[in-house]
This record gives structure tokens, sequence and C-alpha cells, in this order.
């Protein structure tokens, strides 16, 4: 009854070998977790490097950050998205400037781009392909 009593004390103060190898299983597990995040951040950073050389992590705005965690969207993807907007917003001005300018010396109409663009083609283009496609994209929202 003594030994019992002993081996029951033992038993539910010290882990047993099966606890061991559960919290073992789940330190490995987070581990690879963390290993597979860093792995994919890694990529991603790469990803973003050959699309855009002359950004650095630090200027990117924190609403691109955020942008990117609330859409599930890879971070050059979400920069992209921002850049595109920058740029188009930039375009829009300077084409009202110009414009304005035509009117008040009498010049003739603009030329706008050729193709059109759906807000769905715009969606599905990868950012490489907005990258190729932007002055004409610009061209087209303006005018």
């Amino acid at each position: 009854m003594i030994e019992t009593q002993q081996l029951q004390e033992t038993t539910t103060t010290q882990p047993t070998e099966c606890d061991r190898i559960r919290e073992l299983e789940e330190e490995n597990n987070r581990l690879t977790t963390e290993l597979a995040q860093q792995a994919y951040r890694k990529d991603e950073d790469a990803k973003f490097a050959s699309l855009f050389p002359d950004v650095t992590r630090d200027t990117i705005p924190t609403q691109v950050f955020d942008h990117a965690k609330e859409e599930g969207l890879p971070l050059y993807a979400a920069y992209a998205v921002y850049a595109w907007e920058v740029e188009a917003k930039r375009a829009i001005a300077a084409l009202a400037e110009e414009e304005n300018r035509r009117k008040a010396t009498g010049g003739v109409a603009g030329t706008g781009s050729e193709r059109s663009f759906s807000r769905e083609d715009l969606l599905a283009m990868s950012p490489k392909e907005v990258k190729q496609n932007f002055a004409e994209i610009i061209s087209y929202l303006a005018g």
C-alpha cells in the first residue's frame, strides 16, 4: 500500500514520459511553423526586392503592411497597389494641370490610351504586368 501511494505521488508531481514527449512535439511544431514563416518572409522579401529594387522595408508606409495583413496579400502585391495609387494620383494631377494649361492657351485635347482596362483586368494583373503596363494604365485612367 505504501509503494502504491508513493508511486501515485511521484506520478502526480513529476511529468510522465508521455507528457514530456507531448511537450517536445508541441515545441517542434512551434519551431517548424516559425521556420516556415521565416522562409516565407525571406522569399517574399526577395520577390519584393526584385520588383522594387529601390524601396527598402523601412520606407514602406504602415498602411501597406496593414493592407497586406488585412487582405492576406504578399507585401509586394500590397506595395504594388499602393505605388499604383500614388502614381495614378500624380498622373491625374499632372494631366489636370496640363488640361488647365491647354484650356488657358487654347491647345488641342490630349491623347489617352487606346486600350481600355476594366477593374477586373487590373485586379487580375500580376505586379509585374502592372509595372510593365503602368504608363498605359495611367493614361487610360486619366483619360
